[in-house]
């Protein structure tokens, strides 16, 4: 069999990941479909539930915007306000909690089924789902940590913002004050490079989850490699912005009845999931190109179609 021993570059990746796509559609068909279930359903719970509990609660609000001495003077609507904030979190942990868990089955699955592809091996979807079942706890244990860092580098990014402006002004604070968002956004872009190459590490090497995972990602991603995945990165938001503008402005030009929102919503929600799909896709197959730069990727490169007769 011959080998691709070549180093593709930031196209090549993207090329190589519309083959796979393609070539793999039906694997790729069923886990989209698998997610677009449940995003469809969120959707319409939040359409059909939440959205009229949160207008009755804006209402609410804006007359009585003191919440606190509102238990006084009006005790039931106090309560009534108190159970729809209840609702929100509940919701929303609810919400967060299975999406979540969507979102780990669906690009482990995918994050398996493209390596296994670009090392010309053929699964089928009992494979897949058998791969997750040996190695579920390692994407969710490095998806707790990068969580846990997100959040360590808002507050931080906050702490350092507010400094500056407390001991700074004029002129000096609005130039330290660009610069710092403009840091913020190219380091957005790289940690994000950083948090889905950690969950690639976990599903496809031993012994690899959590910090450790996310230290193989850095190690991984070296030299020219960082610039290629900030770019790659960079190049997928912008033609994702551009599709999500481009339905948003479909569905501001239509009518809001609720049988046209159902529809608008099919193509909308599919969309979401195919994009996601196609990050991990294209972000596996950097991987590999990482690896490949560094020696250490096995001699058997390139991709394989997987078998649609056996999905």
């Amino acid at each position: 069999m011959e080998e691709k021993q070549s180093a593709l570059g930031i196209f090549g990746i993207l090329k190589e990941a519309f083959k796979i796509t393609i070539k793999n559609g039906n694997i790729v068909l069923f886990i989209s479909f698998f997610m677009f279930i449940y995003f469809y359903l969120l959707e319409f719970a939040n359409h059909l539930i939440l959205a009229p509990i949160l207008s009755d609660f804006a209402s609410k609000y804006a007359i009585n915007p003191d919440i606190i001495s509102l238990s006084k003077t009006n005790p039931k609507l106090y309560k009534e306000i108190l159970k729809d904030i209840r609702f929100f979190l509940l919701f929303g942990l609810i919400k967060l909690a299975i999406s979540s868990l969507i979102l780990v089955i669906s690009l482990s699955s995918i994050i398996h089924a493209t390596h296994e592809a670009y090392t010309y091996k053929v699964l089928t979807l009992k494979d897949i789902f058998l791969n997750f079942k040996m190695k579920w706890k390692k994407p969710f244990v490095t998806s707790i940590h990068l969580v846990f860092l997100t959040f360590a580098f808002v507050a931080l990014f906050v702490f350092v913002l507010g400094f500056v402006s407390v001991i700074t002004e004029g002129p000096v604070l609005s130039i330290l004050e660009g610069g710092l968002l403009i840091f913020g956004a190219f380091f957005c872009v790289y940690f994000s490079v950083v948090w889905i190459l950690s969950l690639v590490v976990s599903i496809l090497e031993e012994n690899s989850s959590g910090m450790k995972a996310i230290e193989r990602a850095r190690d991984v991603m070296k030299g020219k490699k960082k610039l290629q995945g900030f770019l790659l990165m960079v190049i997928l938001i912008f033609a994702s912005v551009a599709i999500s503008e481009s339905l948003a402005l479909l569905e501001k030009n239509t009518t809001k009845s609720r049988f046209t929102w159902m529809v608008i919503s099919i193509p909308n929600t599919w969309l979401f999931c195919l994009k996601k799909l196609f990050l991990f896709i294209v972000f596996t197959l950097f991987y590999h190109e990482c690896k490949k730069g560094h020696s250490v990727e096995d001699k058997t490169c390139g991709y394989a179609p997987i078998s649609g007769a056996e999905v």
